[in-house]
């Protein structure tokens, strides 16, 4: 599925901020039968905050989200995958 791409996670006007290293994460959630959720839930702002701390950022840029979904029998997923570039708000 289509994510969207967004040039921050967060407001940066008016901040300085320190550039980290590029970034991933996922944030997924398993159905029983494709309905009942198993375990975990599937957010946009679980999988950016994930994919900052990997980094030890407060906040990402260039940011990049999608959605897949994953199907077997008894089973199935939703995935939300991000990716950016980790920033840390200078004091």
């Amino acid at each position: 599925m289509p994510g969207g791409i967004a040039a921050s996670s967060t407001p940066l006007e008016g901040r300085k901020y320190t550039v980290l290293e590029r970034t991933t994460a996922t944030s997924n959630c398993i159905r029983l039968f494709g309905i009942i959720p198993i375990s975990g839930s599937n957010n946009t702002r679980s999988a950016v905050d994930k994919a900052a701390r990997k980094v030890g950022g407060d906040a990402l840029i260039d940011v990049t989200v999608e959605g897949f979904n994953q199907y077997w029998i008894l089973f199935s997923r939703d995935v939300t995958y991000v990716e950016g570039i980790g920033i840390r708000f200078e004091k």
